[in-house]
């Protein structure tokens, strides 16, 4: 892993496959980072509600960046 402590990263498009899905590849590369003591946040558009299914799924998600940076939750 490399010096960075924080990886974001955008839901649609980036995180997340054609079919809104999180695949296995990358939930695993997201494992390691977390278990490396990354901290993961999520950054979209959408509101914290949409992002349940999601932060379930991913361990260690610490940040959550909502409604294109209008809201910011720490965990």
């Amino acid at each position: 892993m490399s010096q960075y402590e924080l990886i974001a990263l955008d839901m649609d498009g980036t995180l997340l496959n054609s079919r809104k899905k999180i695949t296995p590849v990358t939930l695993e590369a997201l494992k390691r980072a977390v278990r490396a003591g990354k901290s993961i946040a999520l950054s979209t558009g959408r509101c914290r509600p949409e992002l349940t299914a999601y932060t379930s799924q991913v361990p260690g998600i610490r940040y959550l960046i909502c409604t294109s940076g209008a809201l910011v939750y720490a965990s």
